[in-house]
């Protein structure tokens, strides 16, 4: 029996660590990316169906969210706020809507891709390129920036897609939250070496409304198309999965 002034035995961290059987003993890979529907409906603790702040059942401030007081029990994990992180929950959306925090972001990429069939509007060849140039281990945060930009840029220059043929103007943010597609305003881009182009699509795809109403014609350089939630949405599930890369 150690005496009274006896160090106590030296315990090793080891010795505190319960064996996990059925634990990765290896990450094998990251991916970065946002919750698809069914993440976020299996993360959900429940739908909240009310707007209202009140602490009522399928509220926004359900007890099985957590609580927001000290001395309340949260209904899921039976622990107090001090304990309790919070559980998520989720609200089912009756039609696509903007985020505002990824607004830029998806005025970006509308500027970026054919708005008929979600192709970059690059050729082949340059495709290709700014792939392996993104693919590289050895590309640094600024220069990959720096890149995506040079492809949205000369994406952004391109008026007929070299993919399908459809035409694509310049892509306004109109407030609050909308996105118009100035389809047919007569600027020359690459693509076309004059607008002889636009006068075609026009009368291809408004032919009817001209014949009807000569102030179409007159005014076919402030005709545009909204892009609604929905119809982005469509476009961007359109992207071929190996010209996302390109988007940044």
């Amino acid at each position: 029996m150690p005496g009274e002034g006896a160090a106590a035995p030296l315990l090793l961290p080891q010795q505190f660590v319960e064996p996990l059987p059925n634990a990765p003993v290896e990450i094998r890979a990251l991916h970065y990316g946002l919750l698809s529907r069914s993440d976020i409906h299996r993360l959900s603790v429940l739908p909240c169906r009310r707007v209202i702040g009140a602490v009522k059942e399928y509220g926004v401030n359900d007890p099985r969210l957590g609580v927001c007081d000290r001395v309340s029990f949260c209904a899921t994990c039976g622990l107090r706020s001090i304990d309790c992180v919070g559980h998520p929950g989720h609200i089912d959306l009756e039609t696509p809507v903007f985020h505002l925090g990824f607004f830029t972001t998806i005025l970006r990429i509308c500027r970026t891709i054919c708005k008929r069939c979600s192709h970059l509007l690059l050729d082949d060849a340059e495709i290709e390129y700014y792939k392996r140039r993104l693919s590289s281990t050895k590309l640094e945060p600024l220069q990959r920036a720096a890149l995506v930009k040079t492809i949205q840029r000369e994406a952004y220059k391109t008026r007929v897609c070299l993919k399908c043929g459809g035409l694509n103007g310049d892509v306004r943010r109109v407030r609050p939250l909308r996105l118009v597609h100035e389809k047919y305003r007569v600027e020359p881009r690459r693509g076309e070496e004059s607008v002889e182009g636009v006068e075609t699509f026009f009368d291809h795809e408004l032919r009817a409304a001209c014949a009807y109403n000569k102030v179409v014609e007159e005014s076919k350089e402030n005709v545009h198309e909204f892009l609604d939630p929905a119809r982005v949405r469509q476009m961007f599930l359109a992207v071929p999965p190996d010209e996302v890369l390109l988007l940044g």
